[in-house]
């Protein structure tokens, strides 16, 4: 069972990206989706955690779906990792915890 997951924001024909502090240890100034530890089943948690990140309101939020966790890399550890997608109709926040972020487009997403 993964204990870590990362969601993928899209809204519209745009995906949520956001850039981790310099000051974290693991993967400084990296751009990446909304990362959390936890069960990745719990939809509460991991819409808390989107809301967290973004300011974005949970009756925003919309789960469109998982997929099988990876293996990812972190230093010397290996993390399985889910990967969800949610869909918003918010277009852009200005409440938000990251360094940066950036809804960008042209983007392809594979699950």
């Amino acid at each position: 069972m993964s204990e870590a997951y990362t969601v993928y924001l899209r809204s519209g024909e745009k995906v949520l990206l956001m850039q981790r502090s310099d000051e974290v240890s693991d993967f400084p100034g990296a751009w990446d989706g909304i990362h959390g530890i936890g069960d990745p089943n719990d939809h509460d948690s991991v819409v808390a955690r989107i809301t967290e990140c973004t300011g974005i309101a949970s009756e925003s939020l919309q789960m469109v779906r998982s997929d099988m966790a990876r293996g990812l890399a972190y230093g010397n550890r290996l993390n399985d990792v889910t990967p969800i997608l949610f869909i918003t109709e918010v277009g852009n926040t200005d409440q938000h915890k990251f360094q940066d972020l950036e809804m960008v487009g042209n983007y392809f997403l594979i699950f």
